[in-house]
């Protein structure tokens, strides 16, 4: 079925509940809502069943939900129980077929459903991989007139609820801000499944497909999983000195990072060519070396180099002293770094690829996006020009080795019965490789140059305890850091943080603000301001344990359990 065959495409929407009955845990949807893009009506009804119903018939359609993760285990438990079976052809009624990858993360569920003696398609599509933001951040972004409401999601409410006034306007809201978010998408001709897809699209159609295939080549498998042992993301670091202690603090973000190195650096391009041995040093080229070695910190030097799945290091450690001599596949850029700041011995030259090399690759995409960044007006386009700027080089990085998951009903709850593994086309790993590589290169040269001061970094920001002019300073130019706020923070560790801001900068003039911004991953902001929770100084410490939601699968569909996360 061609892309032009989905006539109709919607947004819907579901509200859920739960309870335990006899010891079983049962989800439901109370009230279930769609509208059709580019209308102003919304439909609802207040159960799954009447809502499936209405959506499989007449012709194809897509449908979006935002979060398709949690609303999509409703849908999936709905089809499995009705006997709708897996096949990928979808050339039959009664059919589903799902991307699903193995940590549950939900891409598209497809259902088929005869309409007019043939198969038709109703496809539910997560518009969060388009968006991803919450639709409270959406509508802000937007500068919708609907802004996101409050509802009590404690209180239980049963399938074919009548709504009150206020729940059926806080309803409303959510259809229309993803409708209207929607809209603004497909009038831009965005309609690919991801922003990184998109993004994508958007390149080639500046520089043609088949130049893009020229520059570009499909990498074999084996080749492509030799080089993504050096494939590392952004630079995180907390200085043990001034880790779990209250300091000054000074934050600095670079302007566009990534989009900087696409733009500014050398980027790869070609079939790589593999040699034996070690890499000899060439104009117009870069590579990605194997090599063994044992390495000690030079003193005041910031640690480079995570080694991982061994039994001696954590994955996530800056390694400074290794007396044993370990497998590494490092950049050309990684090993300037890497030789900078360690005595390194017992080196051993083993294998890599070169590639050829060439600045500019990107210079028309990245000065498009970023010009509309700085000066649209259109909060839609202004959004886009975000997202199209930060996501095209992970698309580059992207897996040829898929996993995906198989599921099924055991005791009416959808639970995983198999993985699979299949492979498809890679893009071009090399370009994702050499813009993190550059990136972090970048981040650790400006750390490094202000050591004394240094106590923190993550990705595109650095977080100092005394202001510097160590640094370019720019409010908007590409790949200057700019001056955000200065206050006090607490770095208990890596992405475990809290920031007093006393100080924040917005068009070259500074305001005095009183904002408590806490980074730890699993902790739930909202929650802690429904029940009252202040984080502080004095309560953010290793092994404090705060409230949080979690995902549980349950009869019927999924609900967020009330769990606590632990700071360990």
């Amino acid at each position: 079925m061609s892309k032009k065959a989905y006539k109709e495409i919607y947004v819907a929407d579901f509200e859920t509940s739960h309870e335990e009955r006899n010891g079983k845990e049962y989800a439901w949807v109370w009230v279930a809502g769609w509208s059709r893009l580019f209308t102003e009506s919304i439909h609802q009804t207040g159960n799954i069943k009447d809502f499936v119903n209405s959506l499989l018939q007449g012709e194809s359609k897509k449908v979006y939900f935002h979060n398709l993760k949690f609303d999509g285990q409703f849908l999936l438990n709905y089809f499995l129980s009705h006997k709708y079976k897996f096949n990928e052809k979808l050339n039959e009624d009664k059919q589903i077929y799902y991307i699903i990858d193995r940590s549950g993360t939900f891409y598209m569920l497809t259902a088929t459903f005869l309409s007019k003696g043939k198969v038709r398609r109703c496809q539910f599509i997560d518009s969060f991989k388009l968006y991803p933001y919450s639709l409270k951040v959406l509508a802000k972004q937007f500068k919708f007139d609907d802004q996101k409401g409050d509802m009590d999601y404690d209180l239980l409410r049963y399938k074919n609820h009548k709504l009150t006034a206020d729940e059926q306007e806080y309803f409303r809201k959510d259809i229309v801000i993803l409708r209207k978010a929607m809209e603004d998408a497909y009038n831009r001709d965005i309609k690919k499944m991801t922003i990184g897809s998109n993004a994508l699209a958007e390149y080639k159609s500046i520089i043609s497909e088949k130049y893009f295939r020229k520059l570009f080549p499909n990498i074999p498998i084996e080749i492509d999983t030799y080089l993504r042992n050096a494939y590392k993301g952004g630079c995180c670091m907390c200085m043990k000195e001034y880790a779990n202690k209250v300091i000054p603090i000074h934050s600095y973000d670079i302007n566009s990072m990534y989009p900087t190195m696409l733009n500014s650096m050398p980027m790869p391009y070609g079939m790589p060519k593999y040699f034996k041995g070690k890499w000899v040093k060439k104009e117009n080229k870069l590579c990605v070396q194997h090599l063994k070695a044992s390495f000690n910190i030079k003193p005041k030097h910031l640690p480079c180099i995570q080694l991982k799945h061994t039994r001696i290091f954590q994955d996530n450690e800056w390694v400074e002293n290794c007396n044993y001599q370990m497998d590494l596949y490092l950049t050309n850029i990684d090993m300037e770094v890497f030789f900078e700041n360690y005595n390194v011995y017992d080196i051993e030259y083993i294998d890599g690829y070169e590639f050829s090399a060439i600045t500019g690759l990107f210079t028309g995409y990245i000065n498009k996006w970023y010009a509309i960044k700085q000066n649209t007006k259109d909060n839609g386009e202004r959004l886009f020009s975000k997202l199209f700027l930060n996501n095209i080089y992970g698309k580059f990085g992207t897996n040829p080795c898929r996993k995906s998951s198989r599921y099924g009903l055991i005791d009416g709850v959808v639970k995983k019965v198999e993985e699979i593994e299949d492979t498809t086309d890679t893009i071009y790993l090399p370009v994702a490789i050499f813009t993190t590589s550059y990136a972090r290169q970048y981040l650790l040269k400006y750390a490094q140059l202000n050591y004394d001061t240094f106590a923190y970094c993550d990705t595109d920001s650095i977080h100092l305890t005394k202001p510097t002019n160590n640094i370019p300073l720019h409010d908007t130019k590409l790949g200057y850091f700019k001056y955000e706020y200065k206050g006090w923070a607490k770095h208990i560790k890596q992405k475990t943080y809290l920031v007093h801001i006393t100080h924040e900068q917005k068009f070259g003039e500074w305001h005095e603000v009183d904002k408590w911004q806490p980074v730890c991953a699993g902790l739930n902001k909202d929650m802690l301001a429904k029940e009252n929770i202040k984080i502080d100084f004095d309560n953010f410490v290793l092994g404090a344990t705060f409230p949080k939601l979690k995902a549980k699968k349950v009869i019927g569909g999924v609900y967020l359990s009330k769990e606590e996360h632990t700071i360990k």
